[in-house]
């Protein structure tokens, strides 16, 4: 449907990203990434260090308005049984940020065409879930704060995101918030279900804590700790089963949590 849309969102000052492909078939598909030129703007000339108008530059050079610089393609899988998707995030030596295929799918979730055929869709960058685990065995842990949107649980029956999610559903709610807070001179002790709120806060939300370190409080959050898989390879190494390969570890480091999940 996006693909369909040829619609771009703007993810990051003068750039924007939209899905320039997709195969039905395959479920792989291509982000692409461009330089969206305000020429309405005054130009500088490197040549005489002046300011150049818009209409004296548009008598030298004049771009079609279809074209956009600074391409770069980004591979993508959709997975619709885990309703996420898995990219590449490096390509030619450009980068494709998280943060910016979250503000893309939000962006384009909110378009009417989609509102009107699905209703209201959300997306969240599924954080690393070692960090949400190093949060939890903090030294001197003070506090612990969830914040859950409204999960997808269609493949699940019985685990703490299809309780959240039944929960939000009975009262017409979108998300979900939990604080737990020490005693003072105590430290909190993360049980095997605080564990788990905090797997599924990383991929629907973000988990926050406080701790003590040399009598400081210091505070941590999971929104700057997106899951990922990392190898380095050559260009001439790279391509999509590179890619496909990567993005298969991250869909088994998915299941193996969601199965650990269901069984707590």
């Amino acid at each position: 449907m996006l693909a369909r849309l040829k619609r771009g969102v703007r993810v990051f000052s003068h750039q924007y990203l939209a899905i320039s492909s997709f195969d039905r078939t395959t479920l792989e598909g291509v982000f692409s990434k461009y330089t969206e030129i305000d020429s309405d703007e005054d130009w500088f000339d490197l040549d005489t260090f002046e300011t150049v108008s818009p209409e004296a530059a548009e008598q030298q050079v004049t771009i079609p308005k279809n074209l956009k610089p600074n391409h770069t393609q980004f591979y993508f899988t959709l997975h619709p049984r885990l309703h996420c998707i898995t990219f590449e995030s490096y390509s030619k030596s450009k980068r494709l940020s998280p943060k910016m295929v979250e503000k893309y799918l939000r962006g384009a979730f909110r378009l009417e065409r989609i509102i009107g055929e699905f209703g209201l869709v959300q997306a969240d960058v599924i954080k690393s879930y070692d960090a949400v685990d190093s949060l939890m065995e903090l030294p001197n842990l003070k506090e612990l704060h969830f914040e859950i949107r409204r999960p997808n649980t269609d493949d699940l029956t019985d685990d703490l995101a299809a309780v959240i999610e039944a929960r939000l559903n009975s009262v017409n709610g979108v998300e979900y918030q939990e604080t737990i807070k020490a005693g003072s001179g105590a430290s909190l002790e993360p049980d095997d279900r605080t564990r788990a709120l905090g797997r599924v806060a990383a991929e629907n939300g973000r988990v926050a804590a406080k701790n003590v370190e040399n009598g400081i409080i210091r505070r941590h959050d999971t929104e700057e700790t997106p899951l990922l898989e990392v190898e380095v390879h050559s260009n001439e190494e790279g391509g999509r089963a590179k890619s496909n390969s990567l993005m298969a570890r991250l869909v088994r480091k998915i299941r193996e949590v969601r199965r650990g999940n269901a069984q707590d």
